[in-house]
Formats: C-alpha cells, sequence, structure tokens
C-alpha cells in the first residue's frame, strides 16, 4: 500500500529542489548553449535592424531630426528647458534647406536679444506681449523670420510707433503644466498680454509630465520634476524612438477605430478619445488638472497687471480627428466655462478668409506642423485681436497685405518663400533698402551680429599660419574656428561642413543632455564621443574681400580636437567626404 501522506520534510525538500538554480535533467549543457547561441543572434539581429532604421532616418528620411537634435537642459521645475545662446541647423520640412535655430540671451526662439532690463528705460510705455505654448510656437521647422511673433511684431510696430515686444516662450513638447511653470520663471518680466497657445495633444500631456495634482483636501498642488535619467536622454536623441512612438500611437488609432465598428459604444466606455490614448477616467481627471492651472496662471497674470488669453490652433475636427469625441471641445468648454478667459480662435478666423478652409493648405507637405504660410495667417489674426485691444487705429487688409509684402520683402535674398508672394503674387512696393536693412537688422540681430564676429575672427587670422590645411584653410583662434578659402566656388559654398567637437577625457563641464554617441567618420577614431555640429555656409559663411569663410564658435564645454570637412550626397543612402581634417584644440 502506498503511503500518499506528504509530510513537512517532503514540501521543504520539493521546494528546495525548485528554488534552486540546477539545470532540468532533460537540459543538458550542449541545449543550454545552444538556446543561448539563438538568443543571442536574435538579439544582434535586433539590434542590427535598430541600428540599420536609425541609419536611414537619419540620412534618407530625416523627418525627426528636428525631434532629436533639439539642445536642451535639466531643469527642476519644468523637467526640460532651451539652453539661452545654443545654436543649430535643422532642415526644412518641404524644401530640404538648412536653416539655423538660435535660442537668444533668454532661451527664447528668437534671433534678437530682448533685454528685459531695457524694456522700461525709454521715455514711452512699452508693451510686451509673451506666447507660451510648444512646437507650433517655437516653430523650429522655419527660418526665425518666418514664425509668425516676428512679422506680428513688425505689424504691432508700424501701427504702435515702435511700442510693442513680442516675445516667442515657446519649447517643443511643451502641455499646459510647463508652459504655466515657464510663465513663472519669467513673471517679473511684468508681460502686459499673455498668450497661451493650446494644442490639442496638451490633455494627453499632462498624464506624461504630471506636474501637478490633487491633494487630499482638493488643492492644486505642484510636484517636483523627476529628472530624466541617461538612458531616456540617450534615447531621446535617437530618430528611431520617435518612429516607435509615432507609429504606436498610429497603431493605437487603427484598433480603436476597429473596436469602435465591432462593439460600439461598449468599447467607448473604455476609450473616449483614440486619438490621445486616454481613458474616460484620465481624461476626466487631466481636465480638471487643466482647468485648475488655467485658473492660477490667469489670476498670476491679472495680479501682475495683464491679460491672459488661451489661443487655438487653426485645426478642424477631421485635422483632430474623432469628432464624435472630441477632447478639444472639452478643453475649450473648460477655458471658457470653468476657467472664464477670453480666447483668440485661428481657425474661425482662417475660415472668414479662406472659403472652404482646411487646415492642410497650411502646413507642411511632410510634417503635421503649419508652415510659412500659417504663420503669417496666425500673425494677421493676433494682429486683429490685439488691435481691437488696445484700440489702435484701424488698417485695411490691403495696409496689413503691404506691411507684410514689406516685413517678407526684408529676407528676399535670404532664399525663403515669403507667403504674401505666394498669396498676391510677388509685387515689388517702393520700399527704401534703408527700411529693409533695418528690419533685417532688428529680427536677425544675432545673426548680424555673428558675421560681426566672422569679420573680426578673419583679422585675428591675417598674419597666422593655419592650424590644418585641407580644401580649406582651418584656423583655431580661441574661442572659434575659422575656415578660410581664396577662390572659392559655388560648390563650395553649397556643400555641408560636418563638425564633431571631441571633448577632453574626464569633461566635467560638458552637458550630457546635448551629447551622442556616435563613431566619427574616420577609421582611427570609431568608437569615439564627440558632439556635432554641422552646418551650412549660408548660415556661418561669407564672402570677404574675395575670399569664402566661416566662422563657428567653440561648445561650451573643453574639446580636444575637431573633425571636420564638406561631403556630398551621392544617393538615397550614401554620403561622401569630399575631403577632412583633424584640428587639435589643446584643452579650449
Amino acid at each position: 500500500m502506498v503511503n500518499t501522506k506528504t509530510t513537512k520534510a517532503t514540501i521543504v525538500r520539493r521546494l528546495a529542489s525548485r528554488a534552486s538554480c540546477a539545470l532540468p535533467r532533460n537540459l543538458g549543457p550542449r541545449t543550454f548553449r545552444k538556446i543561448l547561441a539563438n538568443t543571442g543572434l536574435i538579439l544582434a539581429s535586433t539590434l542590427g535592424g535598430v541600428v540599420a532604421c536609425e541609419l536611414v532616418l537619419r540620412f534618407v528620411f530625416p523627418k525627426y531630426e528636428h525631434l532629436a537634435a533639439s539642445v536642451l537642459r535639466m531643469d527642476e521645475d519644468r523637467i526640460w528647458q532651451n539652453t539661452p545662446g545654443s545654436q543649430f541647423p535643422l532642415r526644412h520640412p518641404d524644401t530640404g534647406k538648412y536653416h539655423l535655430v538660435r535660442h537668444n540671451d533668454l532661451a527664447l526662439r528668437q534671433h534678437r536679444n530682448v533685454r528685459p532690463s531695457t524694456w522700461r528705460s525709454k521715455g514711452q510705455e512699452q508693451v510686451h506681449v509673451g506666447f507660451f505654448g510648444d512646437s507650433f510656437l517655437e516653430n523650429t521647422l522655419l527660418p526665425v523670420q518666418y514664425s509668425f511673433t516676428e512679422p506680428l511684431d513688425y505689424l504691432l510696430n508700424v501701427a504702435g510707433q515702435d511700442r510693442f515686444n513680442v516675445l516667442n516662450f515657446g519649447v517643443d513638447g511643451y502641455g499646459t503644466e510647463q508652459s504655466y511653470l515657464h510663465y513663472l520663471n519669467f513673471k517679473e518680466t511684468n508681460l502686459d498680454y499673455v498668450f497661451y497657445v493650446f494644442c490639442y495633444n496638451d490633455i494627453m500631456d499632462i498624464s506624461k509630465t504630471k506636474l501637478f495634482r490633487f491633494d487630499a483636501n482638493g488643492k492644486l498642488t505642484n510636484v517636483a520634476a523627476s529628472q530624466v535619467n541617461f538612458i531616456l536622454r540617450l534615447l531621446s536623441k535617437l530618430h528611431v524612438t520617435y518612429l516607435a512612438l509615432e507609429n504606436s500611437k498610429m497603431l493605437s488609432v487603427a484598433w480603436t477605430n476597429f473596436a469602435r465598428d465591432v462593439k460600439g459604444d461598449f468599447f467607448a466606455r473604455y476609450q473616449r478619445d483614440a486619438a490621445f490614448g486616454l481613458s474616460e477616467v484620465d481624461q476626466e481627471k487631466n481636465l480638471r488638472i487643466f482647468g485648475a492651472v488655467l485658473r492660477h496662471w490667469k489670476a498670476a497674470v491679472e495680479d501682475a497687471g495683464g491679460a491672459f488669453y488661451v489661443v487655438f490652433l487653426p485645426m478642424d475636427a477631421e485635422t483632430r480627428g474623432h469628432p464624435e469625441n472630441d477632447v478639444f471641445l472639452e478643453a475649450r468648454r473648460v477655458v471658457e466655462q470653468d476657467v472664464g478667459a477670453e480666447t483668440v480662435d485661428l481657425l474661425h478666423c482662417a475660415e472668414d478668409r479662406i472659403p472652404g478652409f482646411k487646415y492642410q493648405t497650411i502646413s507642411f507637405r511632410n510634417d503635421a506642423h503649419w508652415n510659412e504660410a500659417g504663420n503669417m495667417l496666425a500673425a494677421r489674426c493676433l494682429y486683429r485681436f490685439i488691435e481691437r485691444s488696445r484700440e489702435l487705429a484701424r488698417v485695411t487688409e490691403a495696409a496689413v497685405t503691404d506691411r507684410l509684402q514689406t516685413y517678407y520683402s526684408a529676407f528676399r535674398d535670404d532664399g525663403g518663400q515669403s507667403p504674401v508672394a505666394a498669396e498676391r503674387g510677388d509685387v515689388q512696393l517702393p520700399v527704401g533698402s534703408e527700411m529693409l536693412a533695418a528690419i533685417r537688422r532688428k529680427y536677425l540681430e544675432l545673426d548680424l551680429g555673428a558675421v560681426e564676429a566672422l569679420g573680426e575672427a578673419a583679422e585675428k587670422a591675417r598674419n597666422m599660419e593655419p592650424t590644418a590645411r585641407a580644401e580649406w584653410d582651418i584656423y583655431a583662434l580661441e574661442d572659434s574656428l575659422l575656415y578660410k578659402k581664396t577662390g572659392c566656388q559655388t560648390e563650395d559654398t553649397e556643400l555641408r561642413f560636418f563638425l564633431q567637437w571631441v571633448p577632453v577625457e574626464d569633461a566635467r563641464d560638458l552637458p550630457l543632455v546635448e551629447m551622442r554617441l556616435h563613431g566619427a567618420r574616420f577609421g582611427d577614431h570609431l568608437g569615439q564621443e564627440f558632439v556635432h555640429a554641422d552646418f551650412s555656409f549660408a548660415a556661418h559663411g561669407r564672402v570677404v574681400d574675395g575670399e569664402c569663410v566661416a566662422h563657428v564658435p567653440l561648445p561650451p564645454f573643453s574639446v580636444a580636437r575637431a573633425m571636420t570637412g564638406q561631403f556630398e550626397e551621392i544617393g538615397e543612402e550614401e554620403y561622401r567626404n569630399i575631403w577632412q581634417a583633424n584640428v587639435p584644440l589643446g584643452e579650449r
């Protein structure tokens, strides 16, 4: 007879056996090695695919270049913020031409320094207008002169006798919470008008940033921003990261559409708005936080003697998606009814101006952001709103168009596309060259300052021997690199320059958030860490006394050397170096 009674000792022995690290009897060392080899092969193949995808996105289809290229720094309140004085090149999504993105002394995306200490020093009252929001406001995909804050500033100052100062506080990726905290960091600037540009994904961003919550008493409380770790900072520099994020959202939307068709209202209870991936509970919670943040923001602005407004982008229900479950409409109800803020609806303005308006008519062909025409539309509409609010003398639509034509004419030689010219033809106005030069001096102040610095650098290098010689002579100055070529041709100025700053070993002043880990173009430097600073001659160079001269300031960290040269695209996936040079810099 078999004893089926299980003793405590037996149970203990069985548990110990299961918990041990010994291999199962039927899994020998050879089988185990085979499993490890197969697992390694799968991981290596996956990694290879990711690397190949990253290379294609980086060099063939640079759709996410503006996201990966952003030069940001950590911030204990806002999680991240732009870096004062930073600059990097980006391509226009449709034309493919490069332009330089700069951030001024206050880290605003404007190529003019705003110097708040001088705002009240003039003999007349000045009106300071601040815009807060995300990538639709920062507009890094466009040359700065086409971002709506600049033509708006021009229109207001023509009408208001140079009394207005329009400021762009936009930061890529900011939602409602970060924009509010961004305002608090600039509260002492005493803005007269504060415009928050609401984007349709701001409600979802509240779930991501989690900077505010309600305490047990229902009071809105600020939560300290968690610092982003190194791995996430590295991932933020990879193009493939943004491809994965975008496609995960597309799959979510596709599944939602399918499920709604199959399950109808039952599914809608669980995911009210598929375009944002929020459950009904999360959406309700985020809308409560959204409304509470805006109430605090409005009160802070009004306590400082200013006026607070919310701007809605010119996107129709078709563009926003899912009009029957539109979180945009819910957000608008909160703004107008719960917060009591006055709004500026750019969609209504666009529909009044353009019969049968569709958002696609003012957006890039290859990106969802608005293009030059969209920014000009915003400048027009916001000008009319401020004109009424400040009781400025009303001017005709034809006069506004003529003033915009004058503004954009100042940048005719930059190769940009004037949205006025596209709208009414390239009409030549009797505008003096000095007036156009004054417009350029104001709105491209930092660029023209760079030209002056270039001239000074060229003078310093006049009696120096080049630090490195190649197709161009390269001079390592105290705080910059100077490129010089005599008898240069058009192709010399059209080819892009690659520039890679190699930091000194154990550099303590290196901002890790700005680093990208790459293998260098030179075989003997493979695996070396460096920081990209590729540039175009149009952004950093000029023809001076018959010579082509380009000038690039050193980065804000200690550099051992620079690897530089020019390259050309020879195919969809191939690039060829025309020339290259290694420039020793010591420890500058």
